[in-house]
């Protein structure tokens, strides 16, 4: 770690389709939390004696604090030492304490005996440059006997806790409750959470064991409410960011309206409120209350009973989405597509009358012109994210081809056309929606398609790669169907996890005798078999344990070498005889090599590789190799992927000019929360621009160890899927769309680059890819230039 240091992380539910799971009911746990937060003690005074009850008392911790700067057998006392880091926060082993990819965090603290307190503080640290957040709430329970818990609140509530400069800060939250043991929830924002002293502000008092209080929560209770609380939080929280984004789309428009002001005043209002406050609300109610705002926002804003309105499809998309004006004829939207590719575009039908309205959805392309040309119409689902936002991503099927909006609300319609094979030319195509109801007119959105003469190819040339593991939740139980949505979206590069691998099993304890069971691995190849360009065999070297052959031998010992070797042909000769040649295989020794023993790994590996055959080929991600092992590392590894945010570092040309294949790929930042455009699509722009063969992004199905792709908050950090999980299918999302439609745009901008004829044109496209990738959100633009290509590439 540098100085700034913490940084990867190596059936579509009923109830969503019947109806968005943010509307749900109130629930019996938001019933529990009303009572816990009225079960305040007042048997005594608020201003009791100030004095810090924990210095020096004893506490117990879940789970461990895993951050290796920081990670000191004196964890069990640090935290009530009343030592505070001395120097930088999270290199100050002897006082900090530190927990990455944890999820919540539990500190229990035993003051000795029934106490009156006052508050609860929490010294903690954030850097944005180092990836690190303040945590995103801290609760605090009280307990007598540690089987019944009081919940007294979030010490956060009111206090900034945003993300900044590097700074370390002191929080404290008023308790005015008792009891003997207190327990200190964190809930990290993020991947990392720190600090180095907890103190308890009171009184010791043993006449309060005397009184009769009310424990409204059992221990067995306690996580589940923890989790009710933070969702709910969360909840509460992207309900005041869509208010804040309603109030400010409203102001924008100008409108000088009495009533039009006094419903932007209960927004405020509401923006206003303190989340203390809120938390005492349902949910539910909040939502179906900003929802009749915006009903009669828009009612009084536009004359049209049903709004139907172009907006930049890539950009955040919310239920409360409103228009700063609007035209009803502007529908009608221009797609240009290269034959066998793909073009989005999206439309938002908001519904600004007090009752529900379903349109009935029919597409018509003109059909005398017989085009080999398909329409996709799907719903965007608005999904609940872990940064306090609610967001259109999921990309669902209309059901019986109709699609409902509620008084208030806004959805966006999905529009995907593919031009299969389809001649070049002009096509003209329609989506007529029709209202069931008749208090509503039909609207139509037109469609002016032209497909050009230049031709994606059947195979992508670029390679790419999003670590598809098809033994992970949520594509375990349909793999084929995984491998066919990846071949759709011009995945080609795949890689095999390291339990597939076929690792020797010794036959006899400290021999060197083994067998080898490919099952798993021809099982992975045979699901690949028709669509790879590359298969990438990643062996975990990264584990001890694993590159011992599960504790059998020293790594790299002579026994060690002499099985590798042995195993290392057996493996190879498999491969061959299942088809496969050697150009299409490489090993995958290390994952992102951070230290030097990693490096040495990595190079001492490949170098027995290379003596098995030296036409087998070696990859790796990057990391962090210095200068010198990248100069050693380049002997012996053939393809080296870099995360694009290094792309700049000047060993990326040096690879080049060495006849290296090099790749990028994108990992931190990914998710639900990351855009379509800048962190997906213009990974192909980057690519390209600096003349590199391969892209890739973790990851294509990592939902994280437990819970499900709709659910942001169900794990210890956000999801990075880019899909989301159905019976029997496979839900895409605006991201998914974006890396597709990426993908393309590296095959046309390798095409026009082949086509210029001239000087002129050259340096036009070095401008038009380097202003793309300087303005990723200019749609307008972006669409000029993309035409711009397909003109050159289509000679």
């Amino acid at each position: 770690m540098k100085q700034q240091l913490p940084r990867r992380n190596v059936g579509l539910p009923s109830r969503i389709l019947n109806r968005m799971s943010w509307l749900a009911n109130t629930s019996w746990r938001e019933g529990a939390l009303l009572l816990a937060l009225t079960s305040t003690l007042a048997a005594f005074s608020s201003n009791v004696e100030s004095a810090n009850l924990a210095l020096h008392a004893t506490y117990s911790f879940t789970p461990a604090a895993t951050y290796q700067y920081t990670r000191d057998p004196r964890d069990t006392s640090k935290l009530t030492d009343g030592a505070f880091a001395d120097g930088f926060f999270w290199t100050s082993r002897k006082a900090t304490m530190g927990w990455v990819l944890s999820g919540p965090i539990s500190v229990e603290i035993d003051l000795g005996a029934t106490s009156a307190i006052n508050r609860v503080c929490v010294n903690t640290a954030r850097s944005s440059k180092a990836d690190v957040s303040f945590p995103e709430r801290i609760d605090v329970f009280l307990s007598n006997d540690q089987q019944t818990y009081t919940y007294v609140g979030d010490i956060l509530n009111n206090q900034d806790h945003s993300d900044g400069d590097y700074f370390v800060k002191r929080f404290c939250g008023q308790a005015n409750d008792a009891g003997r043991y207190a327990l200190i929830v964190l809930t990290p924002r993020g991947r990392y959470a720190f600090t180095d002293e907890i103190e308890v502000i009171g009184k010791r008092d043993r006449s309060l064991e005397a009184n009769t209080l009310v424990y409204p929560i059992a221990r067995s209770n306690l996580r589940e409410f923890q989790s009710n609380l933070f969702k709910q939080g969360v909840r509460t929280r992207s309900q005041k960011w869509m208010a804040r984004q309603l109030l400010d789309t409203t102001t924008q428009a100008g409108i000088r309206d009495s009533e039009i002001e006094k419903l932007r005043g209960q927004l405020r209002e509401f923006i206003s409120t303190t989340p203390s406050k809120l938390d005492t609300l349902s949910p539910a109610a909040n939502e179906r209350m900003l929802f009749n705002l915006h009903q009669k926002i828009i009612s009084r804003q536009f004359p049209d009973s049903f709004l139907l309105w172009h907006k930049d499809p890539w950009t955040i998309q919310t239920p409360l989405d409103t228009p700063t004006s609007y035209i009803a004829s502007n529908t009608s939207a221009r797609i240009d597509l290269a034959r066998n590719g793909s073009g989005s575009e999206a439309y938002v039908l908001t519904n600004s009358t007090k009752e529900p309205v379903t349109l009935e959805v029919s597409t018509r392309i003109n059909a005398l012109q017989n085009p080999a040309i398909r329409f996709l119409i799907r719903e965007v689902l608005p999904i609940l994210l872990a940064d306090n936002t609610l967001r259109g991503d999921p990309l669902i099927e209309l059901s019986h081809d109709k699609i409902t909006v509620l008084p208030g609300e806004s959805k966006q319609l999905w529009i995907t056309i593919f031009a299969d094979n389809a001649d070049p030319g002009q096509y003209s195509g329609e989506i007529h929606l029709s209202p069931i109801t008749k208090q509503n007119s039909s609207q139509s959105i037109t469609l002016d398609i032209r497909v050009w003469p230049f031709s994606l190819p059947t195979k992508p040339n670029v390679h790419t790669v999003t670590w598809s593991y098809l033994n992970w939740r949520p594509i375990a139980d349909m793999p084929a169907e995984a491998v066919r949505d990846l071949t759709e979206h011009h995945t080609n590069t795949f890689v095999l996890h390291p339990s597939e691998v076929p690792w020797p099993k010794f036959t006899t304890l400290g021999g060197t005798s083994f067998t080898v069971n490919f099952d798993k691995f021809d099982r992975f190849v045979q699901y690949h078999k028709d669509v790879h360009k590359s298969l990438l065999f990643f062996m975990h070297f990264n584990d001890d344990r694993i590159r011992s052959f599960d504790g059998n031998v020293i790594f790299m010992s002579l026994e060690w070498k002499a099985v590798f070797l042995k195993w290392l042909n057996m493996w190879v000769s498999h491969a061959t005889a299942l088809g496969l040649t050697l150009d299409q295989f490489a090993l995958y020794p290390i994952d992102e090599p951070r230290t030097v023993a990693e490096a040495s790994i990595l190079i001492d590996t490949a170098t027995l590789i290379k003596t098995v055959d030296p036409r087998l080929q070696v990859y790796t991600t990057i990391g962090t190799l210095s200068s010198g092992d990248l100069l050693r590392a380049v002997k012996f590894v053939d393809i080296f992927q870099v995360l694009t945010s290094d792309l700049p570092n000047p060993s990326v040309d040096i690879l080049r000019g060495l006849g290296k294949s090099v790749w990028t790929y994108t990992a931190e930042g990914g998710g639900k929360a990351a855009s379509p455009i800048s962190f997906y699509r213009m990974q192909a722009w980057k690519a390209f621009q600096r003349g590199l063969d391969g892209i890739g992004f973790w990851a294509y199905a990592d939902t994280g160890r437990s819970g499900s792709g709709w659910d942001d908050l169900d794990d210890l950090r956000p999801d990075f899927a880019v899909i989301y999980e159905s019976k029997h299918m496979i839900v895409s999302s605006k991201r998914w769309e974006a890396w597709r439609e990426g993908v393309e745009d590296f095959e046309l901008l390798i095409k026009a680059k082949a086509s210029i004829r001239s000087q002129a044109e050259k340096s036009m496209l070095t401008e038009i890819v380097d202003a793309t990738i300087a303005n990723p959100d200019d749609h307008p633009r972006f669409q000029s230039n993309r035409r711009w290509l397909l003109q050159i590439a289509s000679r």
